[in-house]
């Protein structure tokens, strides 16, 4: 113990290597490419062909949409399109303005499906073997677990 307390203030042990503090100075190094923007930045169109740029700018110009609400589904419209430039139209249902009809969830209470995946992310929170996997999980739990249970 005497011999590793003198040792020790030198940080010169046997397993140690020379020269193994120098190097940091390998990892401590400039930025070799180092991005400065330039004034053609502005004028930057991409990498996709003009001819192709042009027609979908005219395709987004020439296209008009109506929406028509539908009474009694709050959420729901019937939309329409008109694209001039490649004359052809389409009309369809759409709820929530993303195609599809979402059921709001009730914040307040857990459904069958949500308690049993509650349950296998506690499951995995109380059998986890590291600390990153125990934070992922309790973090995933607390996103989404933390409601009261919905009542019998």
């Amino acid at each position: 113990m005497d011999e590793f307390l003198k040792n020790g203030q030198s940080r010169q042990f046997d397993i140690q290597r020379d020269g193994l503090d120098d190097m940091d100075e390998l990892l401590e190094r400039p930025v070799v490419l180092d991005y400065r923007s330039t004034r053609f930045d502005a004028a930057w169109q991409g990498d996709k062909p003009r001819l192709t740029r042009l027609l979908e700018t005219a395709v987004e110009k020439t296209t008009a949409t109506v929406k028509i609400p539908i009474p009694g589904r709050p959420g729901a419209h019937l939309q329409c399109s008109l694209m001039v430039l490649a004359a052809s139209g389409t009309c369809g249902f759409t709820a929530n303005d993303d195609g599809y009809f979402v059921a709001r969830d009730d914040p307040d209470t857990l459904s069958p499906l949500e308690e049993q995946q509650c349950r296998a992310w506690w499951d995995l929170i109380v059998s986890a073997k590291t600390q990153s996997e125990w934070r992922r999980t309790r973090s995933l739990y607390e996103q989404e677990c933390l409601k009261p249970q919905a009542k019998p």
